[in-house]
C-alpha cells in the first residue's frame, strides 16, 4: 500500500513536471511572442465568427451583435484569468509534491529522481520546440 501511494506521488510529481520548466529559451522568446500574437489573433478571430453566426442565426441586430461581442471578450478574459490562476496552483501542487517525494528518498535516489525530471522537462520542452515549428 505504501508503495503504491508512493508510486502514485511519483507519477503525479512527473507528470507535472513540464509545468514548472520554462516556456522558451531565451532564444526562442522572438517565436514565443510570435505564437501568442497568433494566439491573440486567433481568439478575436472567433469571438467575430461566434459573433457573425449568431447575428446571422438569430438575426441580431447591430446593437445585440456588439453586446454579445463584449459577453464574449469578457468571458475570454475571465477564462484566460481563470487558466493563469490554475496554472499556478498546478505549479505549487507540483513544487509541494516533489518535497514530500524527495523526502521519502535517500540521497542517491533524490538524485536520480531530479536528474529524471529534469530529463523529462527538457524532452518536453524540444517537442514542443519541434510542434511550433
Amino acid at each position: 500500500m505504501k508503495r503504491a501511494w508512493m508510486v502514485s506521488l511519483l507519477a503525479l510529481g512527473i507528470s507535472t513536471s513540464a509545468i514548472c520548466a520554462d516556456a522558451t529559451k531565451p532564444a526562442d522568446k522572438a517565436a514565443a511572442a510570435q505564437v501568442k500574437d497568433d494566439s491573440q489573433d486567433d481568439h478575436e478571430s472567433k469571438v467575430e465568427r461566434h459573433v457573425t453566426s449568431m447575428t446571422t442565426d438569430l438575426k441580431l441586430s447591430k446593437p445585440q451583435a456588439d453586446s454579445v461581442r463584449k459577453v464574449l471578450e469578457d468571458s475570454r478574459e475571465k477564462n484566460k484569468a481563470l487558466r493563469k490562476e490554475m496554472n499556478e496552483k498546478r505549479r505549487a501542487l507540483k513544487e509541494e509534491t516533489d518535497a514530500k517525494v524527495a523526502a521519502i528518498l535517500k540521497p542517491d535516489q533524490k538524485k536520480k529522481f531530479l536528474e529524471l525530471q529534469d530529463g523529462k522537462s527538457e524532452g518536453r520542452k524540444m517537442s514542443k520546440d519541434a510542434t511550433d515549428k
